[in-house]
C-alpha cells in the first residue's frame, strides 16, 4: 500500500462543481511538457483523467470500462494509491486485457462480463451508452458510475432495481486549472508511463480504424508535418520518471 492512496478524493471530495475559464499559466515546477502522459493532461479529455478518478471517491475496487489512452493512465495512478483495478475491454481483446494486467490491474475481462466481486465505483471511458446499466449492475449498493467521455451513444432504458440501493451515475464535464496542476504534481511520483503508438498525419483514418478495432493499446498520436504513407513510428513507452 502507498501512503498517497486516495489523496485526491479526500482532498477535494466535497468541492462544489464550477466551470473554469481557459487561462494560460506557467506549468507547475517539475512538469515536463515533452512527456506524452503530461501532454495528455493538457487537453480536456486528459484532464478528465483527474476529475473522473476524484468523482469515483474513495473506491477501493475500481472498474475501468474501455482501456485506452485515458484508462491506462488512471490505472497507474489508482494502483499507486492502493486501489484494486478491474479492467474491461472489448470482447476478445486479450491483448488489451494483458496490457491492463501489466499495468497493475488485478483482473481484466470483456466489458459484458461480470467482475469476480462487486465494485465500489466504475469509470466509463468508452463512448458506449449500454455500458451504463452494465456498470451499474457491477457496482455494489452505494457505488458510483462515472461517465468520463465527452460523447456517448444513447443510454438504453434499464430497470430501476439496477440503480436502486443508492447507486449514483454522474458525468465529467467542466474542468479546472487545479485539475491540471494536480496531475502535474502526481504524475512524476507514480511515475505515470504512457504507451504511445505513432501515425503519420496522412494515416489518420488508419489510426481511427485501429482505435475502433482495438489494435491500439494506450494512446494513438498523429505526427503533424510527417509526409508519406504507411504506419507510423509504432508502439513506444514513455513516462515521467523511471520505475525503481
Amino acid at each position: 500500500m502507498h501512503s498517497t492512496r486516495h489523496s485526491w478524493s479526500r482532498k477535494r471530495a466535497h468541492h462544489s462543481w464550477r466551470p473554469s475559464p481557459i487561462e494560460t499559466r506557467p506549468r507547475p515546477p517539475g512538469a515536463e511538457l515533452s512527456v506524452p502522459g503530461v501532454v495528455l493532461g493538457l487537453n480536456p479529455n486528459g484532464l478528465g483523467i483527474i476529475r473522473s478518478l476524484r468523482m469515483a471517491g474513495d473506491a477501493e475496487r475500481l472498474g475501468l470500462y474501455g482501456f485506452g489512452a485515458a484508462a491506462h493512465i488512471v490505472a497507474q495512478v489508482a494502483v499507486h494509491e492502493g486501489r484494486r483495478v478491474f479492467a474491461f475491454t472489448k470482447s476478445g481483446d486479450t491483448a488489451g486485457q494483458e496490457f491492463a494486467l501489466s499495468l497493475g490491474a488485478i483482473w481484466a475481462g470483456a466489458s459484458d462480463a461480470a467482475p469476480p466481486e462487486a465494485l465500489d465505483a466504475a469509470i466509463i471511458f468508452a463512448p458506449v451508452g449500454p455500458l451504463v446499466p452494465t456498470a451499474l449492475r457491477s457496482v455494489a449498493k452505494g457505488g458510483t458510475v462515472v461517465c468520463a467521455g465527452i460523447h456517448m451513444s444513447e443510454v438504453p432504458a434499464f430497470p430501476y432495481d439496477v440503480l436502486w440501493g443508492e447507486r449514483v451515475v454522474r458525468s465529467v464535464a467542466n474542468l479546472t486549472r487545479e485539475d491540471g496542476e494536480e496531475f502535474f504534481t502526481v504524475a512524476p511520483s507514480v511515475p505515470v508511463r504512457t504507451e504511445v503508438q505513432g501515425y503519420r498525419l496522412g494515416d489518420a483514418n488508419r489510426a481511427l480504424e485501429d482505435l475502433r478495432d482495438g489494435r491500439v493499446h494506450g494512446a494513438a498520436v498523429l505526427g503533424i508535418g510527417v509526409g508519406g504513407r504507411g504506419r507510423g513510428s509504432g508502439v513506444r513507452r514513455q513516462g515521467s520518471g523511471n520505475r525503481g
